[in-house]
């Protein structure tokens, strides 16, 4: 029973909205809020790993927090216990951008809190902490690494993805604590310090990064380096840090000669794109290259052919996962995301919702002209505004494409065949986003996810979306509901009447249950 309380009161945490943190002196109130706010931050993180614990994952549960909250740590590759070369050269910039660095060189852990906060006339927020492995040690020598959420008044604000026993109690995996400078130091005492890094949540990373041979877009300047850089360089990566508005460039990544073959990171940011020109793609020409995690908004035009993400595709198999195009593309030849591919390219996870429009030759959703071959599609979504003119079956205007697991929206005009249809009252409800995640498994946390009442569609990277079934007394279904997590009104969900009583399978009597797994509820009259 006790587990039971602890898990409800987790999830009724993930309703809280996530505030800035208060840079005054702290109420009893202020301190509750800032608690729930941790838990809450904790619990979106756990949602975004796709797992069911950040337990010994402890680079995992920092880096998720540190994108909940907004702030960019790419550049510092926290990637977990095994790189503390990070906390060793902790001095570094890219693109003019700083991070505040403490060294154990130079700093005990005390020292080091003492120093970020300027011995407590400062409130800090969003403190990376490294430990290397001490009394506890092993033959790989481990260490931790976790993130304290603010220090203000003497008081550390934080988190940690290990059970934990500070001042004599016990704290569970997520569960916010506050303690002393002192306190935090003691609990830590069996580590070795390694370092502390203080984030500024306003900075972007941008420019030429070095040290991991990557290139940060966080404007559209980044974006025409980005596009110089890989002329020279067609294998270089790429990450996005913000989102960015391009205006105006005719030119897209690659070239016929120097087709791009990197990595490119959209890091879940927006690409907004105003651009046009002969034959216009935000990738011109591409061969083996991987683009991921990216959503595409604005227009693309080309006065001969225009793709809304690749133009022209060479031999070498090239992926892409988790894009999201959602603009405007027109042309005399269009194609949403794909123009012209020489060999294979495999879509996962993606998404159109944009209008696509070609004033002489094919259009297309995902691809629009009939030289597309080695098309391989799993888990993606067709649901473009507009196609226009329509497309004819795909024996007719593309070479044969592999699909699983995919779908297109039966009411959008032009979004099929593309293997099976889905109708609104399905993509609405939430049951697509658990279709498109695990096929007939139905997957709850995985790629896709979808904020209900807000978005009509699955999207990649949505919030996760869970299922409520509505069971009479001999097991069989009443009815089933989506919902996000949080707290839901089971007699509002299910519409069978006030006289209901409702149980949770293996719980006691309710009227709300927190949502942050599939249940099941037994339903009877209370007649």
């Amino acid at each position: 029973m006790k587990e039971q309380k602890r898990t409800l009161m987790s999830l009724l945490l993930c309703l809280c909205l996530l505030v800035p943190l208060p840079t005054r002196a702290v109420a009893e109130g202020d301190a509750d809020e800032r608690m729930k706010d941790i838990a809450a931050v904790y619990q979106q993180a756990l949602a975004l790993s796709h797992l069911d614990s950040l337990k010994g994952y402890c680079g995992a549960c920092v880096g998720y927090q540190l994108r909940v909250l907004g702030v960019n740590s790419y550049f510092v590759n926290v990637h977990g216990k095994d790189q503390f070369d990070v906390y060793r050269n902790l001095r570094f910039s890219s693109g003019g951008n700083p991070v505040t660095a403490y060294s154990a060189e130079e700093y005990s852990l005390r020292g080091a809190l003492l120093a970020a906060a300027e011995n407590g006339e400062q409130t800090v927020s969003y403190v990376l902490v490294g430990f290397q492995s001490g009394a506890w040690g092993s033959a790989a020598d481990y260490g931790h690494t976790l993130l304290i959420h603010a220090i203000e008044d003497g008081t550390v604000y934080f988190v940690d993805s290990t059970p934990r026993a500070v001042a004599g109690v016990r704290y569970e995996e997520g569960e916010p604590v506050a303690c002393s400078i002192d306190t935090f130091c003691e609990t830590y005492a069996g580590y070795t310090f390694e370092g502390l890094i203080v984030f500024d949540p306003g900075q972007a990373w941008s420019g030429w990064n070095g040290r991991d041979n990557t290139y940060y877009i966080a404007g559209s300047q980044d974006w025409s380096d980005f596009i110089r850089r890989a002329a020279e360089n067609p294998a270089i990566g790429a990450v996005m840090t913000r989102d960015v508005d391009v205006q105006g460039e005719a030119l897209g990544v690659g070239s016929e000669a120097a087709p791009f073959a990197g990595s490119f990171d959209g890091g879940g940011h927006t690409l907004n794109i105003d651009i046009s020109g002969a034959e216009t793609a935000p990738f011109a020409w591409v061969d083996g290259c991987r683009i991921e995690n990216l959503r595409l908004t604005g227009t693309v035009c080309g006065s001969g052919s225009a793709s809304g993400l690749i133009g022209r595709s060479g031999a070498k198999p090239a992926t892409v996962r988790g894009v999201w195009m959602d603009a405007e593309v027109s042309g005399g030849c269009a194609a949403g995301m794909v123009g012209e591919s020489g060999g294979i390219i495999r879509f996962d996870n993606c998404l159109v919702t944009g209008a696509v429009t070609a004033s002489e030759g094919f259009a297309g959703a995902y691809a629009g002209w009939p030289s597309c071959s080695g098309l391989i599609f799993s888990s993606c979504l067709s649901a473009p505004r507009a196609v226009s003119p329509e497309p004819e079956t795909p024996d007719e205007t593309l070479s044969p494409m592999q699909f699983s697991n995919s779908y297109y929206a039966e009411d959008c005009p032009g979004a099929g065949p593309m293997g099976s249809g889905l109708d609104s009252d399905v993509l609405n409800s939430g049951r697509g986003a658990r279709i498109l995640n695990g096929g007939r498994t139905e997957a709850a946390r995985g790629a896709w996810g979808q904020t209900l009442g807000t978005h009509a569609l699955p999207v990649p990277g949505g919030e996760p979306v869970f299922r409520l079934r509505f069971l009479d007394t001999g097991g069989r279904e009443l009815l089933t509901a989506y919902v996000n997590a949080g707290s839901c009104d089971l007699a509002a969900l299910s519409n069978l009447g006030e006289t209901m009583t409702y149980m949770p399978v293996g719980g006691e009597e309710t009227r709300t249950a927190m949502m942050g797994e599939d249940t099941d509820i037994i339903v009877s009259d209370r007649g």
